[in-house]
Protein backbone atom coordinates (compact mmCIF):
# COMPACT_ATOMS: atom_id res chain seq x y z
CA UNK A 1 0.00 0.00 0.00
CA UNK A 2 2.50 2.26 1.06
CA UNK A 3 5.98 2.38 -0.78
CA UNK A 4 7.99 3.98 1.65
CA UNK A 5 8.01 3.50 5.09
CA UNK A 6 4.79 5.33 6.70
CA UNK A 7 5.82 8.32 8.82
CA UNK A 8 5.23 8.99 12.35
CA UNK A 9 5.46 13.10 13.61
CA UNK A 10 5.68 12.46 17.37
CA UNK A 11 4.79 15.31 19.30
CA UNK A 12 5.58 15.86 23.30
CA UNK A 13 7.65 17.90 25.43
CA UNK A 14 8.68 15.08 27.56
CA UNK A 15 11.96 13.97 26.02
CA UNK A 16 11.57 10.39 27.38
CA UNK A 17 8.33 10.27 25.78
CA UNK A 18 9.49 10.67 22.62
CA UNK A 19 12.09 8.25 22.84
CA UNK A 20 9.73 5.47 23.92
CA UNK A 21 7.45 6.34 20.99
CA UNK A 22 10.22 6.78 18.78
CA UNK A 23 11.57 3.38 19.68
CA UNK A 24 8.09 1.43 19.69
CA UNK A 25 7.08 2.71 16.37
CA UNK A 26 10.32 2.48 15.16
CA UNK A 27 10.71 -1.05 15.88
CA UNK A 28 7.35 -1.53 14.03
CA UNK A 29 8.75 -0.29 10.88
CA UNK A 30 7.77 3.51 10.76
CA UNK A 31 9.90 6.46 10.21
CA UNK A 32 9.76 8.86 12.99
CA UNK A 33 9.94 12.63 13.12
CA UNK A 34 10.13 14.53 15.93
CA UNK A 35 8.49 18.16 17.45
CA UNK A 36 8.41 18.96 21.24
CA UNK A 37 5.98 21.82 20.90
CA UNK A 38 2.93 22.73 19.08
CA UNK A 39 4.90 25.59 16.72
CA UNK A 40 7.57 22.90 16.11
CA UNK A 41 4.12 20.06 15.28
CA UNK A 42 2.66 22.60 13.11
CA UNK A 43 6.08 23.61 11.02
CA UNK A 44 7.28 19.65 10.89
CA UNK A 45 3.99 18.46 9.58
CA UNK A 46 3.85 21.16 6.97
CA UNK A 47 7.46 19.86 5.79
CA UNK A 48 8.10 16.74 6.51
CA UNK A 49 3.92 15.53 5.62
CA UNK A 50 3.63 12.78 8.07
CA UNK A 51 1.30 9.91 7.45
CA UNK A 52 0.17 10.36 10.80
CA UNK A 53 0.71 11.74 13.78
CA UNK A 54 0.16 10.97 17.54
CA UNK A 55 -0.11 14.13 19.55
CA UNK A 56 0.20 15.48 23.15
CA UNK A 57 -1.99 17.95 24.38
CA UNK A 58 -0.38 19.99 27.19
CA UNK A 59 2.42 21.48 24.91
CA UNK A 60 4.65 24.20 24.81
CA UNK A 61 3.99 27.31 22.38
CA UNK A 62 0.79 26.16 21.40
CA UNK A 63 -1.38 23.78 22.98
CA UNK A 64 -2.23 20.30 21.19
CA UNK A 65 -5.89 21.41 20.66
CA UNK A 66 -4.20 24.58 18.77
CA UNK A 67 -2.10 22.36 16.81
CA UNK A 68 -5.38 19.88 16.01
CA UNK A 69 -7.73 23.02 14.96
CA UNK A 70 -4.44 24.76 12.59
CA UNK A 71 -4.03 20.93 11.56
CA UNK A 72 -7.47 20.51 10.70
CA UNK A 73 -7.99 24.02 8.73
CA UNK A 74 -4.89 23.87 7.04
CA UNK A 75 -5.62 24.93 3.23
CA UNK A 76 -3.92 21.31 2.03
CA UNK A 77 -6.09 18.35 1.96
CA UNK A 78 -2.96 16.18 2.57
CA UNK A 79 -2.38 18.00 5.65
CA UNK A 80 -6.09 18.85 7.27
CA UNK A 81 -6.68 14.77 6.63
CA UNK A 82 -3.70 13.78 8.63
CA UNK A 83 -4.93 10.81 11.02
CA UNK A 84 -3.86 12.09 14.54
CA UNK A 85 -3.94 9.94 17.30
CA UNK A 86 -3.95 12.09 21.07
CA UNK A 87 -1.76 10.73 23.92
CA UNK A 88 -1.80 12.89 26.76
CA UNK A 89 -1.24 12.30 30.30
CA UNK A 90 -2.86 15.66 31.07
CA UNK A 91 -5.53 14.52 33.16
CA UNK A 92 -7.76 18.08 33.09
CA UNK A 93 -8.19 17.91 29.42
CA UNK A 94 -11.12 17.55 27.62
CA UNK A 95 -11.28 14.33 25.81
CA UNK A 96 -14.62 15.50 24.05
CA UNK A 97 -12.66 18.76 23.62
CA UNK A 98 -9.70 17.04 21.62
CA UNK A 99 -12.22 14.89 19.10
CA UNK A 100 -13.94 18.33 18.45
CA UNK A 101 -11.20 19.67 17.13
CA UNK A 102 -10.13 16.77 15.22
CA UNK A 103 -8.80 13.81 16.83
CA UNK A 104 -9.05 10.79 15.23
CA UNK A 105 -8.33 8.76 18.37
CA UNK A 106 -7.47 9.71 22.24
CA UNK A 107 -5.11 8.06 24.68
CA UNK A 108 -4.47 9.13 28.36
CA UNK A 109 -0.68 7.75 29.20
CA UNK A 110 0.05 5.45 29.73
CA UNK A 111 -1.23 2.77 27.53
CA UNK A 112 0.24 -0.06 26.38
CA UNK A 113 2.35 -0.87 22.87
CA UNK A 114 -0.08 -2.99 21.26
CA UNK A 115 -3.41 -0.48 21.77
CA UNK A 116 -1.26 2.36 20.47
CA UNK A 117 -0.10 0.06 17.87
CA UNK A 118 -3.31 -1.27 16.69
CA UNK A 119 -4.94 2.47 16.65
CA UNK A 120 -2.27 3.97 14.55
CA UNK A 121 -2.86 0.78 11.83
CA UNK A 122 -6.43 1.67 12.42
CA UNK A 123 -6.35 5.00 12.04
CA UNK A 124 -4.00 4.68 8.39
CA UNK A 125 -6.56 2.42 7.67
CA UNK A 126 -9.05 5.16 7.80
CA UNK A 127 -10.13 6.92 4.03
CA UNK A 128 -8.74 10.11 4.07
Amino acid sequence: MFGRPRKVLIVDDEREVQLWLKSLFGQAGYDCVMAEDGAMAISSAMREEPDLMILDLGLPAGSGVFVLETIRKHPMERMSKIPIIVFSGDKWYDKNEAFAAGATAYFTKPASNVELLAAAEKALALPH
